[in-house]
Order: structure tokens, then C-alpha cells, then sequence
């Protein structure tokens, strides 16, 4: 996969992020496209605008609800650990560390909207566990923002992902605005 991406600051501090991937055909339909990133342990909770206030996968959107929801990265957990928490259609997502009073926002460029996921584990140690109990917590928060993330179909008791699930080969662009937010008192 080729990525490239510009960063352009604005005059009031905020950052302009645009990814561009190129998916060759013989990586096509990856489990996502996007980057992933850590931040320090300070970053507790995590509030997003947009599909909620469950997870939600691009097939599986149709319970959930366009608003402004807010929890903590443990809150939705597998019993056999694996890729979980996402979040779908954001328009903003931010990363909140209430200790120091701040909010890492990163606000999609409208009309595209964002994946997201903030886990106290990397990929790594969701792949290779068989239990919860081999997890151990992480001194910093991995988080996704996603262009594209695969569906999830239901290949454990039925068909692989729905094609129109899929990710295809091809040009996929990530575009956002990057910014920190004082909490209000």
C-alpha cells in the first residue's frame, strides 16, 4: 500500500490532515484503511459525534443513532479479545484527559465522515490473546481513525462480508482537522 499525506497548520493552531492511500489490487479488502496513533494515559474518556452510542461496524448501523455520545475505552470489551469499540459516521471524535483539562479533537472534513476507536491494547495483543486475562493494559491509549473499515459479516455461523462491506483496491483519502480543546469548568 502507498500512503502519502500533507499537514498544514492553521493560524489558530489547529492542523489540516489529508492521507492519501493507494490500495493495490493485491491487497485489496484490508480490515481498514486508516492511521493509528497513541496518546498518553492522561487521555481517559472519549466523545464522538456520530453513530452511537454503541459500537458500530458498516454492517452493522442500523440500531444505532446519530448524536453526541461519551464513555470510556473499557466499556465495550469482547470475552475472547479481538478489534473492538468502533465507532462510525463521527463528524468529530476527542480523545478526553479531564486531569489536565483538555480534548484532542480530530473533526472530520465534512461532507467525509470518520471511524474511530481508542483500546488500552495494540493490535497485537488483541491478535495474539485467547482470553481477557492475557491482556494487560497499556500505558497509553491506541486509537484508529479510519477512511475505511471492513464489515464484519457473520462468516462464524453464515456468509463472509457483503461485497458493498468490502474495501477495493483503489485510491481511499482520510481527511481532518486536528485540534485541542480547554474543557469548560
Amino acid at each position: 500500500m502507498q500512503h502519502r499525506h500533507t499537514e498544514t497548520e492553521a493560524p489558530d493552531g489547529t492542523v489540516y490532515v489529508d492521507h492519501r492511500f493507494t490500495l493495490p489490487e493485491a491487497l485489496a479488502d484490508p480490515a481498514r484503511v486508516g492511521v493509528r496513533f497513541s496518546v498518553p494515559p492522561e487521555f481517559t474518556h472519549v466523545r464522538w459525534f456520530g453513530l452511537g452510542p454503541h459500537e458500530n461496524y458498516p454492517d452493522r448501523r442500523s440500531g444505532a443513532l446519530t448524536g453526541i455520545w461519551g464513555g470510556v475505552p473499557d466499556d465495550l470489551a469482547y470475552l475472547v479479545p479481538q478489534d473492538f469499540g468502533l465507532r462510525t459516521g463521527c463528524r468529530w471524535f476527542e480523545l478526553v484527559a479531564p486531569s489536565e483539562g483538555i480534548a484532542l479533537r480530530i473533526t472530520a472534513d465534512a461532507p467525509q465522515t470518520v471511524n474511530c476507536s481508542a483500546t488500552w491494547h495494540t493490535d497485537d495483543d488483541l491478535f495474539t490473546a485467547r482470553d481477557q486475562t492475557e491482556l494487560v493494559r497499556r500505558d497509553f491509549l491506541t486509537v484508529h481513525v479510519d477512511a475505511s473499515t471492513r464489515g464484519l459479516g457473520t462468516a462464524s455461523c453464515g456468509p463472509d462480508v457483503l461485497p458493498q462491506y468490502r474495501i477495493p483496491a483503489g485510491t481511499h483519502r482520510l481527511r481532518y482537522w486536528m485540534s485541542v480543546r480547554v474543557l469548560s469548568q
